[in-house]
């Protein structure tokens, strides 16, 4: 039996060093189940079944009814080891893992996955309706005993940003004897408006199967990419597959690009020999010569269909639509061939490769004495090759790391993650090409580096080079592991030291590799990876999708732990929390084609914004991730999550998914993000700033007003105002917050509305707020004064127009509110506006029956680095 306990948190993760996850070293825990997470089917959704037994809900992928399915996900918010914020969302699940005897899985495995590299904006959604959901039991299987069916919302009118991922699945027919391995690919497109970018409407499609009655094994599958408008690319063999139900297997290499919008919903689509059942797809070629699955230039790009980008065993770059052509014209200076899968880029360098490179950018390993460099190149409109670039490794004499200093030993040092099966089932590709914002070319790889050198080296680095031309080159270490030590992981933004990356654990130096995944760069040159990561305290590793932050000036990386086995979410739609585990990274012969590669990752910034501004430790910088995964639902809600393909007793639930990642804002910590709160009512924004009015922004919050008996003499006012003054509308002044408080970035303001018309007034400023009941005693006022504590100092004059509003965006002399000497990086600190109104008939503390001056409601917020 698999166990997980963790204390109830309903809306959050547990925090990454918490030590309560089964002592047992992970590694050795997950030994007897490993071997058979290598691939999946997938359907999608964060839900839970009707019936707590297998398969769950997940779909059956030859089902005519189940072809196409739409559906909302709403993505849920987490905390990273650094504090900051992010969204994830099982944007796509596992199916059901066909059976004939007893049951080893809910699901099939998830392998190869993708997302698109840009978001396509300003544009239709691809459905007139979606199906939406949260409370547990309901979902989109057709099954009435496993799902209650959703509510369908009308997007007819909708507009806003898109983009596509998918993914290859395999199963087998019977876990204790497999006989047929069945498998298939599943792909889609994801719209959301831009107001409210963590409510997903995907559209989830099977693009191929190779079987339409769980009798046959007619193909074998790879990925491949996929773009924004929903083409996705597939490798097609005949390995192991046997001629069966009228169709005959594959006789050589075969490249299919499949427009899935264009796919047939009600129609299993096989591919064989034959070619494909439906008439979206395009065959490209049939070759004895072998063929890696293949990148793709986008339709947004190319203008109609899209290109493939891909390599053979010939040593060739090969391009096309229909029929393909090959070159060895990629190769840079000294290369003499090439190692793994093309990767792609939709970023153009003209500094680097020249005015041809108009249509972005490729790379993959190179060859020159040594699989030693990485391999660039530019294209143009058809996708030829432009002014390849070979950035070659220096020698372990010549990189660092210059966050720790660590270097590697003296030796040799060779680029890897290309090998076992990822040249026939994919992902793609090996090689990660970004651009930071000073607009140079960065590109990524990891290496093996000594003592040992195998496929199966786990003392691995991730070497970055960066050009601003293509022959000035700088290197530097990101990320490595060697033996039972490694790079520091960080928490507190940055700042405290929470663990590190490993390749072994204590006492384990037999655990084969790799231990870290492939790099993914994202809009502004932070490189992300799956890894191991031993947490301090603990004597095990856990599988880990981590962050190196990227110093532009400095030219080196600091890590944060985004995601960890053992991390718990709220599901938004389920209503249930639900367990992350086995997030990959190598296979038990070395590369995985399941891990992330460079093309996991989205390289356009979050919700299609600009790249202007934006801090490298923003979460914003990314424009999605997706990784394999296995969730586990407590369904019961009893804090256990029991695996039932280990404990048949069990009343959770297990499934395989691909897991979304993003960028999200949670100011009230309720594990909803922000635009989903407000969307859905359950937070309100009075002054339409576009945060939550119970936060503020920075997490603020009005908690001292004018209501109940505050007020003196009972001069009462409504909930969030001070008490009412002068102004002839009778309403008490209110005060808002506006901007971010943070230290490094201050753009905190306030605006208040309703006080006395034409009159001075400041804000004070306090360690404490004393709401909700206020400081009612102060001589010639006629309201309440909130804030109090030693450090209690007040701002420069402003003055209220006629209507009693006024916006106040410094604090003193001009200067911003972070110069108050009171402001302290994750303290709280209380503020108010006190305004003059004298002769008002409010007063009645110690000075008569008037009053000179009154306050606002209070504000407190906390203030970040």
């Amino acid at each position: 039996q698999v166990r997980f306990h963790f204390p109830s948190l309903p809306a959050r993760r547990l925090p990454p060093s918490d030590s309560q996850m089964n002592p047992e070293p992970k590694s050795a825990r997950l030994l007897s189940v490993g071997a058979a997470l290598l691939g999946g089917t997938a359907q999608a959704q964060d839900s839970t079944s009707l019936l707590n037994s297998f398969p769950g809900d997940a779909l059956d992928p030859t089902s005519t009814t189940e072809q196409v399915n739409d559906y909302v996900v709403d993505v849920a918010a987490i905390t990273s080891s650094s504090g900051r914020t992010y969204g994830v969302a099982p944007l796509a699940k596992a199916g059901w893992d066909y059976f004939t005897g007893n049951h080893n899985f809910f699901t099939a495995s998830v392998s190869a996955q993708g997302i698109s590299r840009r978001t396509l904006s300003g544009v239709g959604f691809v459905r007139n309706s979606y199906d939406y959901w949260n409370a547990p039991g309901t979902g989109v299987n057709g099954d009435a005993t496993r799902n209650n069916p959703g509510t369908p919302i009308d997007t007819t009118a909708l507009t806003g940003n898109q983009f596509g991922y998918m993914f290859s699945q395999f199963s087998s027919d019977d876990p204790t004897a497999p006989t047929l391995n069945f498998n298939s690919v599943v792909g889609g497109t994801v719209n959301y408006e831009t107001t409210t970018p963590s409510r997903l409407y995907v559209s989830r499609i099977m693009g191929a199967g190779n079987d339409k009655t769980w009798l046959c094994n007619v193909s074998q599958f790879g990925v491949g990419s996929v773009d924004a408008d929903g083409w996705i690319t597939v490798r097609a063999d005949g390995f192991g597959a046997v001629s069966c139900g009228g169709y005959n297997t594959f006789l050589g290499n075969n490249l299919f690009l499949i427009d899935l919008l264009a796919r047939n919903s009600s129609a299993v689509n096989v591919l064989s020999q034959a070619g494909a059942d439906d008439v979206g797809i395009h065959a490209l070629v049939e070759n004895t010569t072998v063929h890696s699955p293949t990148s793709i230039m986008p339709a947004a790009v190319t203008g109609g269909t899209p290109i493939i980008l891909g390599s053979n065993w010939n040593g060739q770059f090969v391009t096309g639509s229909g029929p393909l052509s090959g070159t060895t014209a990629h190769r840079g200076p000294g290369v003499t061939d090439h190692r793994g899968n093309v990767s792609y880029c939709a970023e153009s360098f003209p500094g680097v490769f020249g005015a041809g490179s108009t249509h972005g950018s490729a790379g993959i390993l190179g060859q020159a004495g040594g699989t030693n460099t990485l391999n660039v190149w530019g294209l143009n409109s058809a996708a030829a090759p432009q002014t390849p670039r070979a950035l070659t490794y220096p020698g372990n004499a010549s990189i660092s790391d210059p966050e720790t200093g660590w270097a590697p030993a003296a030796g040799s040092a060779t680029f890897t993650n290309y090998f076992s099966s990822t040249s026939f089932r994919g992902g793609n590709g090996q090689v990660a090409i970004g651009i930071d914002q000073a607009g140079r070319l960065l590109a990524a790889g990891t290496m093996e580096h000594p003592s040992t050198v195998g496929s199966t080296n786990a003392n691995n680095m991730i070497a970055v080079a960066r050009t601003a031309n293509g022959t000035v080159v700088e290197w530097v270490v990101a990320a490595y592991t060697d033996g039972n030590d490694g790079k520091p992981v960080y928490g507190s933004f940055g700042t405290t030291v929470i663990g590190k990356l490993v390749a072994h654990e204590p006492g384990g130096s037999s655990i084969g590799g790799p231990a870290l995944s492939c790099p993914m760069i994202d809009s502004v040159g932070n490189v992300y990876f799956n890894a191991r990561v031993q947490l301090t305290g603990d004597n095990f590793y856990r599988e880990s999708l981590v962050r190196a932050v990227y110093d532009p000036a400095s030219f080196q990386y600091r890590c944060e732990l985004i995601l960890t086995e053992g991390d718990v979410v709220h599901g938004v739609n389920s209503d249930r929390n639900y367990m992350i585990q086995f997030l990959q990274v190598g296979g038990t012969s070395g590369s995985s084609p399941s891990m992330p590669f460079s093309q996991n990752m989205n390289q356009a910034a979050y919700n299609g914004q600009s790249t202007a501004g934006l801090d490298p430790s923003d979460t914003e910088t990314i424009g999605g991730i997706v990784v394999r995964a296995t969730v586990i639902y407590d369904t019961d809600q009893d804090g256990d999550y029991d695996t039932q393909s280990f404990d048949p007793l069990s009343d959770d639930q297990d499934y395989q998914v691909l897991l979304y990642i993003t960028s999200a804002t949670d100011c009230n910590e309720n594990g909803v993000p922000d635009d989903i709160d407000l969307a859905d009512g359950t937070s309100l924004d009075v002054n339409l700033d576009g945060v939550p009015d119970e936060c503020g922004p920075g997490s603020g919050s009005s908690t001292c007003d004018c209501t109940g008996g505050n007020g003196p003499c009972f001069n009462l006012s409504g909930p969030g105002r001070g008490c009412p003054n002068s102004n002839p509308n009778g309403l008490g002044a209110m005060l808002t917050a506006t901007g971010v408080p943070q230290i490094s970035n201050d753009t905190l303001g306030f605006n208040i509305a309703d006080a006395a018309p034409n009159k001075p007034g400041l804000i004070f400023a306090g360690d404490t707020d004393l709401g909700p009941s206020g400081l009612s005693t102060i001589p010639n006022s006629a309201g309440v004064f909130c804030v109090a504590g030693p450090n209690t100092v007040r701002g420069s004059v402003f003055f209220t127009d006629a209507s009693g509003a006024a916006s106040l965006p410094t604090f003193q002399s001009g200067g911003p509110y972070s110069t108050d000497p009171g402001v302290v990086a994750g303290q709280s600190r209380s503020y108010l506006f006190w305004y003059r109104d004298p002769g008002t008939a409010f007063g009645c503390l110690n000075d008569g029956p008037q009053a000179d001056f009154n306050q606002s409601n209070g504000w407190t917020l906390t203030w970040v680095p």
